[in-house]
């Protein structure tokens, strides 16, 4: 941006220069013809430091350009893995779930030694045992 700005600044003291200078040499008595051709060539020194500028912000928005494609391939290609990841995880999730028989809920309590004897992969909660063992529950903070 003050790059920018600096360029509009030194085109403008260019025109400035260029104009004081035209003014002098106008006030001096020189010929039309001689008057036209300095104005013709301070017109392209400014079309020339125009046309600068103008290739400097082509190459600018090329590179521009050219960043944000690397940035929108990179992105897609995360995505993909992404979801390749996600499309395995979910089969190897599948697969686990198909592996583990879980015991209904109502089956875990007073009943922990049948679902361990029946080789269930499922582990009752320590109140569970206690209760099929005979000892007292833990209490509960709120029975205090």
């Amino acid at each position: 941006m003050q790059r920018g700005l600096l360029g509009i600044a030194a085109a403008a003291l260019v025109c400035a220069l260029c104009y004081l200078a035209l003014k002098s040499v106008a006030a001096a008595g020189v010929p039309v013809a001689d008057l036209t051709l300095i104005t013709a060539a301070a017109t392209l020194v400014l079309a020339a430091v125009a046309t600068g500028f103008a290739v400097q912000a082509t190459m600018r928005a090329r590179q521009a350009r050219a960043e944000m494609t690397r940035l929108a391939r990179s992105v897609d290609a995360a995505l993909r893995e992404v979801a390749a990841n996600t499309a395995r995880d979910g089969v190897a999730a599948r697969e686990a779930a198909a592996l583990i028989s879980v015991a209904p809920l109502a089956g875990l309590r007073g009943q922990a030694s049948l679902a361990t004897a029946a080789g269930s992969n499922v582990v009752p909660l320590p109140a569970a045992r206690a209760e099929d063992i005979g000892a007292a529950k833990p209490p509960f903070p709120r029975d205090r």
